[in-house]
């Protein structure tokens, strides 16, 4: 049985928070070392092939989301949930692999990579198809924040791993193939420490997966591709130097959307396994706070777009800039819209999330071809923003008819006012100081982070409500 209704959102959140905090640290600077030697066009092209593999792995993300809400739930076996997912999950995987690696080999189908590098990408897929599962059975335990912090393990060594490799003189084989090393040692060592353990797969586990899975898995085919669609565009028409401006801009402003990522999942957990009526006050506080990051990273990526991403990617294109504070405002929807739909597929309605995704990929197919042959590269940027604008408006629409109010504005305009007295400062400590090494950008971001946060503590009581809360848990916990 299922001990979800006993999460402490705000605990699991922090810990997976602080996980994701030193996991993003350390592929930054992996992101960074993989720019240099690669350069934008050889980033492009590694992060074209994970994108391909993406794809693939959509129905894994749809079925993971169906193992943890019935391992959640207080009816269901976790140990039989996550045997059955994984064993549907593995039949998926081999049967995919079998059929790309037939029509490769017979060459059906003309692609620009090696055979080489397509075996490897399999690798990839195959692993990662494991992991995937095994963390959404994890967090069905209730163990949100600690299965984020399994997945933090898996990115700090494929960083470490795949330094190593580029050490070694390999490019992109090579990170691909320490990227599955990484995903193996990580499923090892997780299975054997972890509280997680596989039963017996059950026809019945598998119908009751099946029966939600049909809205989360079609939901997860439209995420992925509508998350994938732009790179597939780029790498469709050969811009592999657009696609490294992309994914580096994207992984700079990651960390704001990681608040979201931690709580959306123990929200998740909580609206599935409890039935009260003060649940939809802890999602409002949850909420309240999920853009919390976006925000001042967006404010901040204004101020200083060429320094940021000059300095830390050799990107000197105006275009990587301006693709930074495009990318900057879709972050900050995506954290809203993500905790929105987590809290939607607690209540176990996952068709709404899948049809607002839907309208959502379809703007962006139609904005995508349009704004590209009018602004080129900066037109994909723009159509991402518009599509998830409308996904974000759907989202206040179903919360307005199925519970009478709407999510926003949140906390967004403490934040917006705390960002723009950081904006202030930083536009000016630039212009005094210059920029001339990293260690001067560096130091401004730091004081912007500061006045940021003090801004913010002095004029939202709830952000002042939850820093006292957390040094409180942080003190129990080393106490205790």
């Amino acid at each position: 049985m299922s001990k979800a209704g006993d999460i402490n959102i705000r605990k699991q959140a922090t810990i997976s928070f602080a996980g994701t905090l030193a996991d993003t640290g350390i592929s930054f600077l992996g992101l960074i070392a993989m720019a240099y030697i690669l350069g934008a066009s050889g980033l492009g092209q590694y992060y074209l092939i994970l994108s391909v593999v993406g794809v693939a792995l959509f129905p894994i993300n749809g079925l993971g989301q169906a193992v943890l809400k019935r391992g959640s739930e207080k009816d269901h076996d976790a140990d039989e949930v996550y045997g059955t997912g994984l064993t549907m999950a593995l039949l998926y995987a081999l049967t995919v692999t079998v059929g790309v690696l037939g029509i490769v080999t017979t060459n059906l189908v003309s692609i620009r990579f090696d055979f080489n590098i397509v075996l490897v990408a399999a690798t990839v897929f195959i692993s990662r198809t494991i992991l995937n599962t095994q963390i959404d059975a994890y967090r069905g335990y209730g163990h949100t924040g600690h299965a984020t912090l399994v997945d933090n393990v898996y990115g700090i060594l494929q960083t470490i791993l795949q330094l190593g490799v580029l050490a070694l003189g390999f490019r992109v084989f090579g990170l691909l193939a320490a990227t599955t090393a990484a995903t193996v040692a990580t499923v090892l060592g997780h299975y054997l420490v972890s509280v997680v353990s596989v039963s017996r797969p059950r026809f019945s586990v598998a119908r009751s997966l099946l029966k939600y899975g049909r809205w989360s898995v079609v939901s997860s085919g439209v995420s992925t591709v509508y998350q994938r669609l732009p790179v597939l565009v780029l790498g469709f028409v050969g811009m592999d130097a657009a696609i490294g401006y992309y994914t580096s801009a994207n992984r700079l402003l990651i960390l704001g959307s990681h608040v979201g990522g931690s709580l959306a999942p123990a929200v998740m957990a909580k609206t599935s396994s409890v039935t009260s009526e003060t649940m939809f006050e802890e999602f409002r506080n949850a909420h309240h706070h999920v853009s919390i990051l976006a925000v001042a990273l967006a404010f901040g990526s204004f101020a200083l777009s060429d320094a940021l991403m000059e300095t830390f990617f050799d990107m000197s294109d105006p275009l990587a800039a301006s693709a930074l504070i495009g990318l900057a405002f879709y972050h900050i929807l995506r954290t809203l819209t993500r905790i929105e739909f987590a809290f939607l597929d607690g209540l176990d309605m996952p068709e709404l999330g899948t049809r607002s995704i839907a309208v959502s990929l379809a703007v962006q197919a139609v904005s995508i071809p349009v704004l590209f042959f009018e602004y080129g590269f900066l037109g994909v940027v723009g159509a991402i923003v518009l599509a998830h604008f409308v996904m974000l408006t759907v989202g206040q629409v179903i919360f307005w008819t199925k519970f009478g109010t709407v999510p926003l504005p949140g906390g967004l305009l403490t934040q917006a006012v705390s960002g723009s007295l950081m904006f202030i400062v930083v536009e000016a400590l630039a212009k005094v100081l210059g920029i001339p090494t990293v260690f001067h950008l560096l130091g401004i971001v730091g004081v912007g982070a500061a006045v940021y946060m003090g801004m913010l503590f002095v004029v939202d009581s709830g952000f002042r409500e939850v820093v006292q809360s957390t040094l409180t848990d942080t003190k129990q916990t080393l106490s205790g």
